[in-house]
């Protein structure tokens, strides 16, 4: 019996020394790796690990274009992580883990936000995102939260560093005054829809309150580019304007987009403010540095004078718009402050080389020189596609008279392998130089097509090409007019011409047009005046003109005619009608014209005529002619007077 008794006694001693022994060795072997995390993490990070709030269980949750292997979560210990970040090197590569924090407490604890020192956060171009965790969100006594963790590239660009190595630090505090704590979802603004038709005019506008007990600081951004940073004072509001043209470039056109606030540090919480924008693409935000496909789908647009004037320094400058399409979206005219951005505005400086008006671009365009024109030179033309929309520019002035400046005078000073269409202009122009009412100088394969001007034109001077819609086709181009009109006075003194002034060994077809304006040639020499064509110059021009009208006076001393002054070249004339009185000298021929077709050599002859028929020429009616014509006055037009 003692000894059965002394036998399970030391059988029990044993066992007592094995489990001291045992948990003498978990003890210490935990201590140490306790020890060991503690002083690593705290050799690295300033922040504090709460012993009462710890992660319980971090996960893989999923990945884009992520390196899994190689990221790694080290080890965690009560709010914090040791982590390694592989991404791929796409823009949109990311990570996410899902994390469990309890707490172990009979106290409230709020999130305040992720702790940890610059050094020991080494690749800042990887940036984490909160989902499911923010800042102020309470983690109740003996309760749990769970929430991701998603890291990717800083604005979704690859820099070329792809590893990120962090100590990080969920920073909890025993919610004693909650007042303390702002949280971005208690920032509140207005609502509105902004459209940024010129971005130096155009801001984004809002008034914004922090309704949080406690200051804040936070971003705007549009599509995550910050455009202003604002601190808040508790239950503080702010109106704030801010421009956004130095991000102008990175936004698509026509789309809208909604502003947001955003913490200013990490973990980065957005929210959307009641602000949606749209940026159009007009010409004035085109020289922002927006741009659009520029197709007739989505083409530049103008709304206001100042993206005319913007079209026109664009083209002078170089760009042609080769290619591309600008479109009038509605009637401007250059008198009505109304029609303007800001017709005060100066930053254009001076255009109408008056260099004491202040430069208010009202007063730029009305006075002195006036419309600084689209195009300045054969090299610098319009070679887009100008649509007009049936919309109209009004009351456009021009005053150029400097003989010696090399532009021709128009809307356009020169276009070339271009399209103008669906066009209305009216203003006054007084120059002394080669112009029309739309285009100064036409060069390549161009149309003109339902265009009407109704600008009137003054030239006193000789040996200059005017017409109200094309001053002078350039050598070598092929330009077609169709259904389109000039309705305005023509004055000039050598070739006018109610549509087009020179045809200068071109070919010109002219089809379903209109002149109803006066056009006078009242010079001293060299007079060429037609009620469509003023002339051509050579023998290698070519005009067609089919099923035309001209009802307004052509008046002139010498080579006038109802529809082609002088054509030294071939005439194709088929289905025209005068109606207008065609003054040649003192002599007044009347209408109607009537037509008849002729090929081959003119033969002249003397009409018959009645009693009370006056002759007053020898002519060929309405005539399709393909021969060279020479110097007989009125050839084309058989007119006799009563």
């Amino acid at each position: 019996m003692n000894k059965k008794y002394k036998d399970n006694k030391l059988r029990l001693h044993i066992v007592i020394l094995l489990l001291i022994v045992i948990s003498t060795f978990f003890l210490s072997v935990g201590y140490a790796s306790l020890e060991s995390i503690t002083l690593d993490i705290n050799g690295k990070v300033t922040a504090i690990p709460e012993s009462e709030v710890f992660i319980s269980d971090i996960q893989y949750s999923t990945n884009v274009n992520a390196d899994i292997e190689k990221s790694i979560i080290h080890q965690y210990y009560q709010t914090m992580i040791h982590n390694t970040v592989v991404l791929g090197e796409a823009s949109d590569s990311s990570i996410t883990y899902i994390v469990n924090i309890v707490n172990s407490s009979n106290e409230t604890y709020s999130f305040k936000n992720i702790e940890y020192v610059q050094d020991f956060y080494d690749n800042p171009n990887i940036v984490y995102e909160l989902d499911g965790l923010k800042q102020g969100d309470l983690l109740l006594n003996k309760g749990q939260i769970t929430f991701e963790i998603t890291f990717h590239y800083l604005n979704n660009t690859f820099t070329g560093n792809n590893v990120l190595n962090s100590y990080l630090n969920f920073k909890f505090v025993k919610e004693e005054n909650p007042e303390e704590i702002a949280d971005i979802n208690n920032v509140s603004t207005n609502t509105n829809q902004i459209i940024i038709y010129n971005a130096e005019k155009d801001k984004v506008a809002l008034d914004i309150t922090n309704n949080n007990n406690a200051s804040i600081d936070f971003n705007l951004s549009i599509d995550n580019h910050i455009i202003d940073t604002i601190s808040l004072d508790a239950k503080q509001t702010k109106t704030i304007v801010k421009d956004i043209k130095g991000i102008l470039s990175t936004l698509k056109s026509n789309k809208e987009y909604t502003v947001m606030v955003e913490t200013a540090v990490s973990p980065i919480q957005k929210k959307e403010t009641g602000i949606k924008i749209q940026v159009f693409p007009t010409i004035t935000n085109y020289n922002f540095g927006l741009r659009t496909d520029g197709n007739e789908e989505n083409p530049y647009l103008i709304y206001k004078i100042e993206d005319i004037v913007s079209l026109a320094q664009c083209v002078n400058s170089g760009n042609t718009f080769a290619g591309t399409c600008v479109r009038l979206m509605n009637n401007v005219d250059f008198n009505s402050p109304n029609d303007y951005y800001n017709s005060l505005d100066t930053r254009f400086g001076d255009l109408n080389g008056n260099l004491g008006d202040q430069n208010q671009i009202i007063t730029e365009m009305t006075t002195g020189n006036g419309f600084i024109m689209i195009g300045n030179s054969e090299l610098n033309s319009f070679q887009g596609i100008f649509e007009g929309n049936n919309a109209r520019i009004d009351n456009i002035m021009i005053n150029k008279t400097d003989s010696g400046l090399e532009s021709r005078i128009g809307l356009f000073s020169y276009i070339n392998n271009a399209t103008i269409k669906n066009l209305t202009i009216s203003g006054n122009y007084n120059i002394v130089k080669d112009g029309a009412g739309l285009i100064g100088g036409i060069l390549g394969n161009s149309s003109i097509i339902n265009c009407h001007n109704n600008v009137n034109i003054t030239n006193i001077m000789n040996n200059f090409s005017v017409g109200g819609l094309v001053g002078t086709l350039m050598q070598q181009s092929n330009v077609i007019i169709d259904n389109s009109s000039n309705n305005a006075t023509i004055t000039n003194g050598s070739a006018t011409g109610g549509l087009v002034g020179l045809v200068w060994n071109s070919v010109l077809t002219i089809s379903n047009c209109n002149n109803t304006g006066i056009i006078i040639s009242n010079g001293t020499q060299n007079q060429f005046t037609g009620g469509f064509v003023a002339k051509d110059n050579t023998t290698g021009a070519t005009i067609i003109l089919r099923n035309s009208i001209n009802s307004g006076e052509v008046r002139g001393i010498t080579n006038v005619d109802a529809f082609v002054g002088k054509c030294f070249g071939r005439l194709d004339l088929q289905e025209c009608t005068n109606t207008g009185n065609i003054i040649n000298g003192g002599l007044v021929k009347k209408a109607p014209i009537t037509n008849q077709e002729v090929q081959g050599p003119i033969n002249i002859e003397e009409p018959k005529v009645d009693e009370n028929t006056i002759v007053v020429e020898n002519t060929v009616t309405n005539t399709f002619v393909e021969q060279n014509i020479t110097n007989t006055e009125n050839v084309n037009t058989n007119i006799v007077s009563k």
